[in-house]
Parts: C-alpha cells; structure tokens; sequence
C-alpha cells in the first residue's frame, strides 16, 4: 500500500496489509507472507512478516466486524479522540459527538 505520510505505520495500517494478504491468498490459492508500505514523503518502503498468527487475529476480526454488521451495532469508541479527527466516518458516528 502507499500512503502520504512520514510518520511509522500503526497498527491499523498492518490490519489493512493483512486484509490484501488474506484476499490474495484466497482468490490467487498463493501464500503471501509479507507485504509493505511507501511511505511517499520519506520515498521509503517499511515491510511487516505476515505470519499465520496475525493472519488469525486479522480473521477474527473480521468475524467480529461481521457480527456487528449483522447485529446492526455500531463499534466501541475509539480509546482516544484523537483518532477521530481524520476519520471518514465522523460525520455518522454518535460517539464523538456525546
């Protein structure tokens, strides 16, 4: 993936690489077991081992996601404010505005 900032990857960014790996190893039956991020401002590739451990917790997370998407149940806040303000779902989430 790329992304426009100089600041190190977090974890959210290593939970999105590990949806690309899941994907492509279901839809091309290939194991990836790394992947990378471009940091463009800093022209630098940071890259993270896929393991099959986080492989599981990426899963399971996304089992939970389904659930509450079935559910209809919106996610817990986010510990800190601060990751609310370049959120694109802002604007409909209740829990910044509480």
């Amino acid at each position: 993936d790329f992304k426009y900032t100089a600041s190190q990857p977090h974890e959210n960014h290593l939970y999105q690489i590990l949806g690309y790996a899941i994907i492509l190893e279901d839809i091309y039956n290939c194991r990836v077991d790394r992947g990378f991020i471009y940091l463009i401002p800093k022209e630098d590739a940071v890259v993270f081992n896929l393991t099959d451990e986080l492989k599981v917790k990426a899963k399971n997370m996304l089992g939970d996601i389904r659930e509450m998407i079935s559910l209809q149940q919106m996610p817990p806040p986010a510990k800190s404010k601060n990751k609310c303000l370049d959120c694109e779902y802002r604007n409909f989430c209740g829990d910044i505005f509480t």
